[in-house]
């Protein structure tokens, strides 16, 4: 498993279908991961290239 809390967050927002996910985001990601929020962004563009990548 990886400590990089942007990769953990990343994984997490990719295997987490959207429905499920808390609202507003933002502050889960500070609060869950200790992410700022440049760390939160770069968090959500991995998972969305990530996600690109599997279809």
């Amino acid at each position: 498993m990886t400590t990089d809390p942007i990769t953990t967050a990343a994984d997490w927002l990719a295997s987490t279908p959207l429905r499920d996910r808390p609202h507003p985001l933002m502050p889960h990601l500070t609060l869950e991961f200790g992410l700022d929020t440049r760390q939160a962004i770069a968090a959500i563009r991995a998972a969305q290239l990530k996600l690109a990548r599997a279809s």
